[in-house]
């Protein structure tokens, strides 16, 4: 039952501004508390990531997060997350 957070970094890698228009939000992930935001060509943004872990047995957990971007050429990221419940 415990929440975790963690920052997660996204690149800029085009010539021109992208913003980060919505992303996961869900009872066990969420990634919203930051955007919208911009990030500028070349440059770098933190987005925190909060992952919420079900009272469960000993496991591994993953899930899977997406973030949706204004770019024509690349209007989702996607990238995993997980923890080992102990």
């Amino acid at each position: 039952g415990d929440a975790l957070e963690a920052t997660a970094v996204v690149g800029n890698w085009s010539d021109r501004p992208v913003r980060l228009v919505g992303g996961t939000s869900d009872c066990s992930c969420t990634t919203t508390d930051d955007l919208p935001l911009t990030v500028l060509p070349g440059g770098e943004a933190a987005v925190r990531v909060r992952f919420r872990v079900p009272a469960a047995e000993s496991r591994r957990l993953t899930r899977t997060v997406f973030l949706w971007t204004d770019h024509p050429g690349q209007q989702q990221v996607r990238f995993r997350v997980g923890c080992r419940v102990e």
